[in-house]
């Protein structure tokens, strides 16, 4: 727009004719002008009733809060013009025609571009429900407000189609119809989400939650409740499609040919007016619907007015209140039913699991294998033999490990094509799993739905649930896991009680890191169900094996454990992978909370540090430990048997081509709230990795072979410390158990650590991710999360050195200096098999 055409003020009067208030058109604003009003304190109220709950300052409130900002400055449109006399005669001042054009079109187009985006939230978390749906926030905002820029720049940039657009204020005049497409396209792409995510919504709820309690009560969603959250969607799908029809079908009425006439408000002008002045008013009784809301809200008022207590106690009992108060009955809801339905069919699924692989289970070859094999360490004339890499050592024959490609975990057998392989695998006794006895472990079972809820069907054989199936990968590998690990098929079955899996749905939540993956906690901390993609469950069928045979020699490896993986199809097509997983802080009392926590890569690119108050809440990054914390303030002689573990652990997933993992601390206070909370939960103060058990053990068991007077090897979370002298160089690392917690060297703190994101190759998808990082968005290449596993190991390694020291630790004996030299050597040997890896 040029200068001389915003002087002419005079031309743009001309040629939008005078101003001459009609009684029509005087009716039309007072009446839109009154309902912008209401819309204007409802959009308020809402904005206000955000910032004060707390319990609302979540996903996907947090898009109701910008549609109610957007709902704000749109009303002010209507209520404005219709406070201000002559408001009419806006419609021939450019300054004032040009902002009403403004506002109606960007806020406008906002506003209903978030009453979209509600409803697309809402069939994703419908469709996907193991999905986290605030991952979409990004592409909701920049879809939005992108859309609403552009199409606002092409109406200025064409502004002589800005006039009296037929509701009694200016937007894109009549006969301008290609540019009024751009608001009433989307628009009616809206309109047919909204509608998608209603019947979604009816189809979804209509499969009963098979999830129950220990007393054996149902918490389905009930008629009652299906109809009443039903009835709350088609409310907000009805309250946008009503308030945007009429001026949708004013404005297809101009584009068909509808001329308005001037000073005149047809019947369709108030259709139009009312329509948009009022959605902001409708959104916050929608808004009120909530819960939260309305527990919040009558919670102050009898906080701030005693005297209403009784009045609002006897209104809680009223049917609408009541409804309003059911969690039950809200949209948002739906998807943790789902989820929940998908875990019981997944808790009776590993029930039947364990009780098939019983036989396994219970063995105790593994444990005696493993003892042999450390005693044979402990004993064996060559320091070689000191160290887990012996495992991998490729003159070793008399334990065959598999550690390249030999094992075809991808290929999945029957189970009748195991049936001729039993008697081998009875008479194997090296319990190693190998290229040669790979037919000896099924791959996977099927367990249809008649065996999932064999009880439901005994009760009512006509019973039709669904479509669900349990299919259970590796379940022999993943039973000897367990065994290895001493957990008893009762413990594990304990463990996943569906009768107390579903008493605190706070447990369930999705990751804080980029996969937002669903994470779902025993109820006794102890195990963690996780979502994981096709490819990473792909992945650990396949390398499943190897991470048995490493565990073997590395018990006390600071590897996340894997005790199962299972798909699990539900009605609908719900297609998910989930693995069952050690919890880094599984030892830790329940009820003591973590004080700080750290995700540590060893990248520095995009890992915090950005928030100069950091003081260890929330979830840190390296560069937020490094500003806070520094280091872990370990006792003496314990940084050097952590950094060989950590090594040997980041050197073997090095071998599988695996990237991107990082190690998890967790820091809680060494007060008396815990130690109370740890004898309430049965468990040894003793087992809590400490200098001064530490020195007690040496002084009761000072021998060259390390080997423990209980004879108690490789338990993992049980034994606590086990016997030796670090200062002969003797004590190996496998004779540490770590995942009790270290204390301290000054005794004020225990640390938590865990070696977490083990499922991750450097694949396609991160060559693209660190192409683009580097090239496109000119990232530090050495200092991203994205390279090849090797000098990922070595960048891991490097920050791992620097926060996991001893400044008192002095002694370092030229045994283990000549240990040094064979993890080098080994390390050559991962390198080598990378190449191979990398080249297949």
């Amino acid at each position: 727009m040029s200068f001389n055409e915003i002087r002419s003020l005079d031309t743009f009067d001309s040629s939008h004719g005078g101003s001459s208030e009609s009684p029509e058109i005087h009716t039309l604003y007072r009446v839109s002008g009154s309902l912008a009003l209401l819309s204007c304190i409802g959009a308020l109220f809402v904005i206000i009733t955000f910032i004060t709950i707390k319990d609302l300052k979540k996903h996907p409130t947090r898009m109701i809060f910008f549609l109610s900002v957007c709902d704000v400055l749109f009303s002010l449109k209507y209520l404005v013009t219709a406070v201000l006399p002559h408001s009419d005669s806006f419609q021939t001042k450019r300054f004032a025609c040009y902002l009403q054009a403004g506002i109606q079109q960007f806020f406008g187009l906002a506003s209903i571009g978030w009453s979209g985006m509600i409803s697309l939230n809402l069939i994703i978390s419908t469709s996907r429900p193991f999905e986290n749906p605030s991952t979409y926030s990004k592409f909701y905002h920049a879809w939005v407000w992108s859309y609403s820029i552009v199409t606002s720049a092409i109406l200025f940039k064409n502004h002589d189609v800005i006039g009296p657009s037929g509701d009694g204020t200016c937007w894109i005049k009549a006969e301008d119809k290609p540019l009024l497409l751009m608001f009433f396209i989307p628009l009616l792409a809206y309109f047919s989400i909204s509608i998608s995510s209603l019947i979604i919504a009816a189809i979804s709820s209509r499969n009963r939650s098979i999830t129950s309690t220990s007393s054996g009560r149902n918490n389905s969603l009930s008629d009652r409740n299906r109809t009443g959250m039903l009835l709350r969607m088609s409310t907000y799908t009805l309250v946008f499609i009503v308030c945007w029809a009429g001026p949708l079908a004013h404005r297809i009425s101009q584009i068909a040919g509808h001329h308005d006439a001037p000073n005149q408000a047809s019947v369709l002008m108030f259709f139009d007016a009312i329509g948009v002045s009022i959605q902001g008013f409708m959104n916050a009784l929608i808004w009120i619907t909530n819960p939260s809301i309305l527990r919040g809200f009558l919670g102050n008022i009898m906080k701030y007015l005693p005297f209403s207590k009784k009045f609002i106690k006897d209104g809680e009992n009223t049917p609408l209140i009541r409804s309003l108060q059911d969690e039950s009955q809200d949209p948002t809801q739906l998807a943790v039913m789902l989820r929940n339905n998908i875990l019981t069919c997944s808790l009776r699924g590993i029930t039947l699991s364990v009780n098939d692989n019983l036989n396994l289970s219970n063995s105790s070859s593994l444990k005696q294998q493993q003892q042999q094999q450390q005693q044979q360490s402990h004993i064996g004339g060559d320091i070689h033999q000191h160290l887990p890499f012996d495992s991998l050592s490729s003159s070793s024959s008399s334990n065959p490990i598999n550690h390249g490609n030999s094992y075809s975990g991808s290929n999945e057998y029957s189970n009748n094509n195991n049936n001729n392989n039993n008697n081998n695998n009875d008479n194997n006794n090296n319990n190693n799993i190998n290229s040669n006895n790979n037919n000896n472990n099924e791959q996977y079972k099927v367990y249809t739905e008649k065996e999932l809820f064999k009880d439901i069907f005994d009760m009512s054989p006509d019973t039709n649930m669904g479509k669900h199936k349990f299919k259970d990968y590796c379940p022999n590998i993943f039973a000897k896991i367990r065994s290895l690990n001493n957990i008893t098929p009762s413990d594990y079955l304990k463990s996943f009680d569906s009768s107390l899996f579903f008493e605190n749905l706070s447990n369930q939540k999705f990751s804080e890191g980029k996969s937002g993956s669903f994470m779902c906690f025993s109820p006794d901390n102890k195990f963690l169900i996780k979502t994981i993609t096709r490819q990473e469950s792909v992945l650990l069928k396949k390398k499943i094996n190897n991470f048995y045979n490493y565990l073997v020699k590395n018990n006390h490896s600071f590897l996340l454990r894997f005790y199962g993986c299972h798909k699990i199809s539900m009605p609908n097509d719900h297609t998910i992978y989930l693995a069952i997983m050690s919890n880094v802080f599984g030892t830790i009392p329940q009820g003591i909370k973590i004080r700080e926590r750290y995700d540590l890569k060893g990248s520095k690119v995009n890992r915090g540090g950005n928030d100069p108050l950091f003081k260890g809440d929330g979830l840190g990054l390296d560069l937020d430990f490094v500003n806070y914390r520094k280091f872990l303030n370990l006792p003496e002689g314990f940084s050097q048997p952590i950094i060989q573990q950590l090594k040997s652990d980041a050197a073997f997933l090095t071998s599988l081509n695996i990237m991107d993992y990082s190690l998890l601390i967790g820091v809680i206070p060494n007060n008396e709230d815990f130690k109370k909370k740890l004898m309430e939960s049965g468990a040894n103060f003793n087992n809590i990795l400490s200098a001064s058990n530490f020195n007690n053990n040496n002084n009761n068991n000072n021998t060259i072979d390390g080997s423990s007077s209980s004879g108690n090897h490789g338990s993992n979370g049980n034994s606590g410390l086990l016997k030796g002298s670090f200062t002969n160089s003797s004590l190996l690392v496998s004779s540490f158990d770590f995942s009790n917690g270290i204390l301290s060297a000054d005794e004020k703190e225990i640390y938590y650590i865990g070696v977490i994101d083990i499922l991750q190759l450097y694949n396609f998808s991160k060559k693209l991710e660190r192409f683009l990082k580097v090239y496109l968005f000119r990232k530090d290449g050495n200092g991203i999360s994205a390279t090849r596993p090797e000098p990922y190991k070595q960048r891991y390694m490097k920050r791992m050195n620097e926060i996991i020291k001893n400044n008192n630790y002095k002694h370092k004996s030229a045994t283990q200096q000549y240990n040094n030299s064979i993890i080098n050597s080994n390390n050559n040997y991962y390198h080598n098999e990378e190449e191979v890896l990398f080249d297949t």
